[in-house]
């Protein structure tokens, strides 16, 4: 039927027989300027689907893909370098012409073949002959032909022309086999690639083949996995049923423990109570003599700016005596009774200072006894702060790092017995320094 778009090579202008997978998906012929569609890479002629395209609708007609000429893409190079090795006939064989082409050089080959068509120049004559019978035609057979006169020298010039033709065939054969050389080369090259890829294909299907395998053992894995997870989760939920159980009956036993507890802890608060009302009274005893009376009591004085004297004074015989001196000098610093120990802390001595000195002083005091470092300390180095004795612990509010120069506006509870930890109270709502503090009990 014909056609007035290109349609693809006749298959049996071909010295072999043609792979279907290089045939036009519309024409059915070998592809001619073949181009594919860009999403699954169906061939066609760019002649038959630039028809079907401006005819029918914008899809490809394999896949119904979304598709037109803009989006046409060129094919493969490999699919280009097989069509163009292909040996083909010569379009004008059927006017004579029996040499068989690569399809790549075709169409230089037609242009150049003896047996193209071509009209008789001489006027009048019209009749269509092969272009390497034209100039015998035209001078020879025509009957429209002009005669020449063989002495006028046209018939040398003719002569020269055709010998120059001639030339200029040779060299074209000359390169022709040349580039047949080269194309021989490129196939071979072409059919190596492909057994490559060959290769490459037998590969990938064995390793398919072990990934299947492996699927079907990991399938196998996986249904194990779920029924060792049904019976791990069925056992679990036994357990935490069991777990429950026994969580109320500890629940039970724990409520019938608090009941005893609370028992407990009343009986021991008031010995607490007990207690600490005989530690007031011991404290009272040591700050006198065992008469109790403010006649037998005692006044210490320590420190003072650029002093390091202790003196005491006996209220009964308002009389001052001196006892052994500090190490060094020290000022501003807070002093309190604890365990039969006269106890100075903090203070400033040549810089701010964190450490605790006491002195023994029952049931005498004198020159004889010692200071000692006590291994409770304040909780920073600081000076002109306030301190008071509660039950076991010593109570710090305010001072100043004179060496800094920052103010305290902290109130520390300090542990006096191990492990002589130190803890934030609170805050008093601003620094102070150089202030008196006292402890008060408030009975409601």
């Amino acid at each position: 039927m014909a056609s007035n778009y290109p349609l693809g090579y006749d298959d049996e202008r071909f010295e072999s027989i043609v792979n279907q997978n290089f045939h036009c998906l519309i024409c059915y012929n070998v592809l001619k300027d073949p181009v594919m569609c860009r999403t699954n890479e169906h061939y066609f002629c760019r002649g038959c689907i630039t028809e079907h395209l401006r005819r029918n609708s914008h899809t490809c007609p394999t896949c119904a893909d979304e598709l037109n000429v803009e989006t046409l893409q060129g094919v493969p190079r490999i699919v280009k370098n097989y069509l163009n090795e292909l040996s083909i006939r010569c379009d004008h064989y059927d006017r004579g012409c029996r040499k068989l082409v690569r399809l790549q050089n075709l169409k230089r080959h037609v242009a150049e073949c003896g047996f193209t068509p071509v009209v008789c120049g001489n006027q009048g004559c019209g009749e269509t002959i092969s272009k390497r019978d034209r100039t015998y035609h035209e001078s020879e057979l025509c009957q429209f032909r002009k005669l020449r006169c063989h002495n006028c020298g046209e018939i040398g010039t003719t002569m020269a022309g055709m010998k120059m033709e001639m030339a200029n065939i040779n060299t074209n054969q000359v390169n022709t086999r040349k580039k047949l050389a080269n194309t021989n080369t490129n196939m071979a090259n072409i059919r190596t690639e492909i057994a490559n890829v060959n290769t490459k294909m037998e590969n990938i299907n064995t390793e398919m083949v072990g990934i299947n395998t492996k699927m079907a053992n990991t399938d196998t894995k996986l249904e194990n996995m779920n029924t060792k997870m049904a019976n791990l989760h069925a056992n679990v939920e036994a357990k935490f049923q069991a777990m429950n159980n026994e969580v109320r009956r500890i629940k039970m036993s724990l409520n019938e423990v608090k009941d005893g507890f609370d028992h407990l802890k009343e009986a021991v608060l008031g010995k607490i109570e007990s207690k600490e009302r005989k530690q007031e009274e011991i404290t009272r005893d040591v700050s006198g003599t065992a008469s109790g009376g403010r006649e037998n009591q005692h006044i210490f004085v320590a420190g003072g700016f650029g002093r390091n004297s202790v003196e005491i004074f006996n209220y009964r015989q308002r009389l001052w005596s001196l006892l052994k001196p500090m190490p060094e000098s020290r000022n501003s610093a807070s002093s309190f009774l604890y365990n039969n120990h006269v106890t100075v802390a903090g203070g400033y001595c040549d810089a701010a200072v964190d450490n605790m000195i006491r002195m023994n002083i029952h049931p005498v005091h004198d020159l004889s006894h010692n200071w000692s470092d006590f291994a409770a300390k304040l909780p920073a180095k600081m000076s002109a702060h306030s301190s008071v004795v509660y039950k076991d612990s010593l109570l710090v509010t305010g001072g100043i790092n004179e060496d800094q120069d920052v103010y305290f506006d902290c109130i520390h509870e300090v542990q006096l017995k191990p492990p002589y930890t130190v803890k934030l109270v609170s805050k008093m709502p601003e620094p102070r320094v150089h202030h008196s503090m006292y402890y008060v009990m408030i009975v409601f």
